[in-house]
């Protein structure tokens, strides 16, 4: 199961039994301190220890990009960002730029945000995890 891979990728904490939106949420909210962390380490020019966090970043990207069900509208536009967000990280690797990390978290933020909003909607309306 692809979120499975996700949950594995994400790390080591015990997140056994939690839905798996709340799940995608503690993920994008990784994603969002990673690149805040590697913003400061690259504004201080400790450009090894930032790319360390941006890979972090990426490799929860790439495992959520994998979760993502191609075959509907909004999957496809989720793929297409994901994929615009790993190939600016990539690029604030290769180039060692804060100002690509400084670009890419609102957009990671207004993600998270709106899966915040989902879920909140969600539960008000009384659904249920898969």
């Amino acid at each position: 199961m692809a979120l499975h891979k996700a949950y594995k990728a994400y790390g080591k904490q015990n997140y056994k039994g939690m839905p798996s939106y709340e799940l995608v949420l503690k993920m994008y909210e990784r994603i969002n301190s990673l690149l805040e962390e590697s913003q400061g380490l690259y504004l201080e020019l400790k450009f090894e220890e930032g790319i360390k966090k941006l890979y972090k970043a990426q490799k929860i990207i790439v495992n959520l990009q994998q979760t993502v069900d191609k075959s509907i509208l909004l999957g496809k536009k989720l793929n297409s960002i994901y994929g615009f967000i790993r190939l600016r990280l990539n690029t604030a690797i290769t180039l060692q730029r804060r100002s690509i990390i400084i670009e890419i978290i609102p957009l990671m933020t207004e993600i998270e945000e709106t899966w915040r909003y989902g879920i909140r909607t969600f539960k008000e309306r009384g659904c249920e995890d898969e």
